[in-house]
């Protein structure tokens, strides 16, 4: 089963999920998680909360002719 496909089936079971970038992007942060974790001195390349939430509402959209000139 392809990890998409593992992420939707969880939002089925209503696990929510958020993906965190800003750690694996900061220098830094990204090699004291490379020395932390158990993953063999490689880059750690994204970061995945899962647990269980309150629905959250859909960020609002705006019309394309007001954010482009």
């Amino acid at each position: 089963m392809s990890r998409q496909i593992k992420v939707l089936a969880s939002v089925y079971h209503g696990i929510a999920h958020a993906y965190i970038n800003q750690p694996c992007e900061v220098t830094f942060l990204r090699e004291e998680m490379s020395k932390t974790l158990p993953i063999a001195q490689e880059a750690p390349q994204i970061l995945l909360r899962v647990g269980y939430a309150k629905p959250a509402l859909f960020s609002r959209r705006q019309f394309v002719d007001k954010v482009l000139l």
